[in-house]
């Protein structure tokens, strides 16, 4: 049984993995505030309530990838859409 590789297919998932290399894994707060279409005070008033989870590196608050996937789709706590 022979099989054969779609060039578009290889394309497609070459790009993607590229592309997950290469986004962020750590964002600053105003990148994270830029990201999720909030001001920088509101990502810092949710960090301090405990509701946007973060890591400390050296003095620099640095907030996960996966962080702001989550307020994507839970939406921002408190706010109505």
């Amino acid at each position: 049984m022979s099989s054969t590789i779609n060039l578009a297919d290889l394309q497609q998932a070459v790009t993607a993995a590229v592309q997950g290399l290469l986004a962020p894994q750590l964002y600053r707060p105003n990148e994270a505030a830029a990201a999720l279409g909030l001001s920088r005070a509101k990502v810092y008033e949710l960090m301090k309530r405990g509701q946007l989870a973060f890591v400390v590196i050296d003095s620099d608050r640095r907030i996960p990838a996966s962080e702001v996937r989550r307020l994507v789709a839970e939406g921002v706590p408190g706010k109505e859409a």
